[in-house]
């Protein structure tokens, strides 16, 4: 099976219409995912360079064994998550729920401006 991606680029003149146009892409975005969906089409690999910021990159271009193997890693090596909070814009590692609850981190790293540390 050949896996098509799609590139969808937004570009508007206005700061002021960011909010309106952030949020129609990502309905846009849905909509193309739940067609797919529909049609039997969908693959959840995304190619990094065509994802949206809102997308689960990593979770959905990589197996769940290799993706358990990568937090085993970085929970050995990286237990503070340094690498996280250093690491400027991109895809980071996902933290499971249970994480982010009693390490208190998940809104910190996935929220906070990476030019704001």
């Amino acid at each position: 099976m050949a896996i098509s991606g799609m590139l969808i680029t937004t570009d508007w003149l206005d700061p002021a219409d960011d909010e309106v146009m952030n949020s129609n892409a990502e309905t846009l975005l849905e909509w193309a995912e739940d067609e797919a969906h529909r049609r039997g089409l969908f693959h959840p690999f995304i190619y990094p360079n065509y994802a949206s910021g809102s997308q689960s990159v990593i979770e959905r271009s990589i197996d769940t064994k290799a993706l358990r193997k990568i937090e085993e890693i970085r929970r050995v090596y990286d237990p503070n998550h340094i690498l996280d909070k250093l690491w400027h814009g991109g895809f980071k590692i996902p933290l499971n729920a249970n994480q982010e609850e009693e390490e208190g981190v998940g809104d910190w790293i996935y929220h906070t401006s990476r030019t704001e540390l």
